[in-house]
């Protein structure tokens, strides 16, 4: 769900600049949430980089 700066449903803004930058993260990775869900699913390089 991380698009660049924003995640995809534009609510929470990222804290710190990913390394894909301004683009949406391409990493691939299967989650047990559901699409459309509220939650924000990083991979873990993204989530990572949010909480450190």
């Amino acid at each position: 769900m991380c698009a660049g700066t924003i995640d995809s449903t534009n609510t929470y803004k990222n804290t710190v600049s990913h390394i894909h930058k301004d683009s949406p993260c391409a990493e691939k990775f299967k989650t047990g949430y559901a699409p459309g869900q509220p939650e924000i699913v990083y991979c873990e390089k993204c989530y990572q980089q949010e909480v450190y």
